[in-house]
């Protein structure tokens, strides 16, 4: 990273030279000497311009031009025929011609369409009785420096090729010795994933982030771009360089590039217009962690290590996104409902007539829409298992009372029928009785003293037919949140509960047939929102993850004899964090439980690494769009975990360590 104010930057990008404009010369008559240079034709020239893509209607102008670089005073015009910015044109003859395109483009930062036109040139030798040109930022940051080229004698295409060449090198966005195979005139970021495309990509991207964040709230953004381009253009057309603060600049936006969202912006556009393309891949031209290795050769994208020494991290995040439910959930589980072998999205809570929707995975990250079944209503929690054995996973429901979706053929699911009809909690699932059938562990809610209050802990034990046996209560106060695990040795499921007052949680060791004692408290000082078991440190223990309402995760190391648990490290990870989510996933590969949190306030999904105090994760989101929205499962079957999350538009997959 280049660590430069942004009031440095604007001076240097304000700079004398952005206040010239660029004119087609010559576009309504012909130059003295041009007319007379005889041109062979006709040629049928098509294309496109786009930035992101022009929209349709947009303004296509093209000069004939002499060996020289002048214009001969033929100037032929036209229009784009669609969003994607496509056009064509019979030119009367061919040689080299001058384009330009002016109009409304779709922006790939921010998204959505520009506010004002743009106008991108370009440069081409149009040949034979067909052509392709495509107008776009790497043609026009060459269209000066290649005319004052031609008019020292170099032909069209060999100044065209200079021109580029030193364009590639001033800006340094690709490895050395990087070859695109095409001209400038022959890259589209519609185009399919070939390098050429991808650097075309990169190169406007990073422009545009530039004149994005000098605009900020009080220029326009569309005329900070154009002086920007410009701007380069006349830069690079005395000598093919571009001053080094300038590129300095540059190098620091590319930095701050989000490539997935770069790429799930312009794939969100193409299903908008009704269009389909490959788009290509920037790992080749970004270095996001600034450590000198380009991503696509870089063992860690996320973390500098210019030495590419191991790390234990997640190093890479690649995003795949999907359309999301048209209605609204607060919840979803992640399982294979169709029995594919692919994990899939199952959310609940939509109310009305659409209660339960599969989406379907298909194995690489991308999610199908929808098949909807049964009708739900508001659903705080929703735990997966096989609870009548028959090979297809079953939903228990906490909605307020406790339901039970039994899952059936083609990832459907029956009628959710109550199990327990008292206002229900924080609930878990597992054979407490050794019996080889699961259960349900849940305390009750009350609105005495406050609303969350545990009356009392109900076990349902499992007879492995989809039916319950409801066990008698033991009492507790004031329940937060319960966990499962075996914390003594002995092999039977154990229970942790977290209290709101007193801010305590509590251990009851199983007998081994589903009754449970309380041997121990351990005072949080805070009050716990979530609890989880896992094993951090790799002993074989299970130890227990804590995330508070106050937005702090702290861990429980379990000993496995007297005593129980010890504290163990500690981290805040938001100022508050109500309704929080907490797991324990093997995320880095090393074959123990990181602890994942995330809270509904925060755009941050924190993971302390295993058996590490001093080694954690940040995962940058969007905000969520309902409860429960982030999970972890490995969504393409590489065997590692990915990210899920409700973006609040879209259903996104984040595939880690790609």
């Amino acid at each position: 990273m280049h660590n430069r104010s942004k009031s440095a930057r604007s001076a240097r990008w304000a700079s004398p030279y952005f206040a010239a404009g660029l004119l087609l010369a010559g576009c309504s008559e012909a130059l003295p000497g041009g007319a007379g240079e005889e041109r062979s034709g006709p040629v049928a020239l098509s294309g496109s311009v786009e930035k992101g893509p022009f929209i349709i209607g947009s303004s296509i102008s093209i000069a004939a031009l002499t060996a020289a670089g002048d214009p001969t005073g033929e100037v032929f015009g036209t229009s784009t025929h669609s969003d994607l910015g496509e056009f064509e044109v019979n030119l009367d003859a061919a040689g080299p011609v001058a384009l330009e395109g002016e109009g409304f483009y779709y922006n790939e930062i921010l998204g959505g369409l520009s506010d004002a036109p743009l106008t991108l040139r370009g440069l081409t030798e149009a040949g034979g009785s067909a052509a392709t040109a495509h107008l776009n930022v790497v043609t026009h940051l060459a269209h000066e420096r290649a005319r004052a080229l031609m008019g020292t004698g170099l032909s069209a295409s060999a100044a065209l090729t200079q021109a580029e060449g030193e364009l590639r090198a001033a800006l340094g966005f690709s490895p050395p010795g990087f070859d695109p195979q095409v001209a400038g005139a022959g890259m589209s970021i519609f185009g399919g994933d070939a390098p050429a495309n991808g650097y075309l990509l990169a190169v406007g991207a990073t422009i545009l982030m530039v004149a994005v964040e000098e605009a900020g709230d009080e220029e326009p953004l569309d005329a900070t771009l154009q002086r920007s381009l410009n701007a380069l253009a006349f830069d690079l057309a005395d000598d093919g360089a571009l001053d080094p603060e300038v590129v300095a600049v540059l190098e620091d936006a590319s930095d701050r590039l989000d490539r997935y969202d770069l790429l799930d912006r312009l794939e969100v556009r193409l299903e908008e217009i009704g269009a389909s393309a490959v788009l290509p891949d920037l790992d080749p031209f970004l270095d996001i962690d600034d450590d000198g290795v380009f991503d696509e050769q870089d063992n860690c994208r996320r973390i500098p290590n210019a030495d590419q020494a191991p790390l234990l991290a997640v190093c890479s995040m690649t995003k795949v996104s999907s359309p999301r439910p048209d209605t609204s959930f607060t919840g979803y589980s992640l399982l294979d409902a169709d029995q594919d072998g692919h994990t899939d999205v199952v959310v609940t809570g939509g109310g009305g007539d659409l209660g339960i929707g599969v989406l379907l995975g298909d194995g690489t990250g991308k999610l199908a829409p929808p098949v909807w079944s049964a009708t739900t209503s508001t659903t705080q929690q929703a735990l997966q298992g096989d609870f009548n054995e028959d090979g297809d996973p079953d939903l228990v429901l906490n909605q307020g009372d406790l339901r039970l979706a039994l899952g059936g053929p083609g990832a459907s699911f029956g009628w959710p029928a109550q199990i327990y009809d008292w206002l229900a909690g924080p609930t878990a699932i597992g054979d407490i009785n050794g019996d080889g059938h699961l259960d349900v562990v849940a305390t009750e809610r009350s609105t005495v003293p406050v609303w969350g209050a545990g009356v009392g802990v109900v076990r349902l034990l499992g007879n492995g037919a989809g039916s319950f046996s409801p066990q008698a209560q033991f009492t507790t106060v004031y329940t937060k949140a319960v966990a499962l695990g075996r914390f003594n040795g002995d092999g039977a499921l154990d229970l942790v509960i977290g209290h709101g007052d007193p801010k305590i949680v509590s251990l009851w060791l199983n007998d081994g047939a589903g009754n449970f004692n309380v041997v121990q408290t351990f005072p949080l000082g805070e009050v716990p929102e979530s609890l989880v078991r896992g094993d951090w440190n790799g002993d074989g223990v299970d130890d227990v993850g804590v995330l508070t309402t106050s937005g702090r995760t702290m861990l429980l190391l379990g000993t496995g004899g007297a005593g129980y648990f010890t504290l163990g490290p500690q981290r805040a990870v938001a100022p508050s964090c109500t309704w929080g989510q907490l797991a324990f996933r093997d995320l880095t590969g090393d074959g123990r439980d990181d602890l994942v949190a995330t809270c509904p306030d925060s755009v941050t999904l924190d993971v302390l690494v295993s058996a590490s105090q001093s080694v954690s994760e940040h995962f940058e989101l969007p905000k969520a769009g309902s409860w429960n929205s982030q999970d972890l499962a490995d969504m393409n079957g590489d065997g590692r975990l990915d990210l899920v999350y409700d973006s609040g538009d879209r259903m996104v997959v984040q595939l880690l360590n790609l």
